[in-house]
């Protein structure tokens, strides 16, 4: 039921959506991480410190906000204890502020008009895209530090995958008119998909 409720909604719509053809997002291997290392001091970073822990939480929030590695160098510089060990808590939120930074926003509000799809080629599309992409495109103007906040979340706490967590924000808006939800309405929903086998586009459409 859940799968053919998610395929109708995906269905519902037309090709006015997709207005580009890019390659597919290619998670694990977009971020480089030889020259996120190399741009930084080596008072501050030497290669031992790439651990896989760090590779794991540098390609999810790069991914999440849509910043490239001369951003990410910056908000690891700012996320360092007194100690110079990096902070992983403090890391998202200096990531956060780096993405306000160079989108110039502070928060504004989503007023999200969805467009409208066709159920294949919104799938390749959304594997192509970023979310902070995605909710600029439906909603036409950078997307809230807030949001993007709530993506980090369900890839990094609920595992949701890279190529889900688009079609899990397409499909929650579009089901709520274009209002964006609370986090534990995406966690229930994505929970919900996972107990159902939905892991992947291909299971899900």
């Amino acid at each position: 039921f859940i799968k053919k409720d998610l395929f109708n909604s995906l269905n519902g719509f037309n090709e006015n959506y997709i207005t580009r053809t890019t390659a597919l997002l290619k998670f694990e291997s977009e971020f480089n991480f030889d020259l996120f290392a190399n741009g930084l001091s080596k008072n501050f970073f030497d290669m031992t410190m790439l651990t896989d822990k760090l590779k794991d939480t540098l390609m999810k929030l790069a991914f999440t906000y849509g910043l490239d590695e001369a951003d990410m160098q910056d908000a690891y510089i700012r996320s360092l204890n007194n100690a110079g060990r990096l902070d992983y808590r403090v890391f998202p939120k200096e990531t956060r502020k780096q993405y306000q930074y160079k989108t110039g926003m502070e928060s504004p509000k989503i007023d999200i008009k969805m467009n409208k799809v066709n159920g294949e080629g919104l799938l390749n599309h959304l594997r192509s895209i970023t979310p902070s992409e995605l909710l600029q495109e439906l909603s036409g103007m950078p997307a809230a530090p807030t949001e993007l906040s709530l993506v980090y979340k369900l890839i990094s706490v609920n595992k949701v995958s890279p190529e889900m967590v688009n079609l899990l924000i397409f499909y929650v808006l579009k089901m709520n008119n274009g209002k964006m939800p609370t986090y534990s309405y995406f966690a229930k929903i994505a929970n919900e998909w996972g107990r159902n086998g939905l892991n992947d586009l291909e299971s899900a459409y």
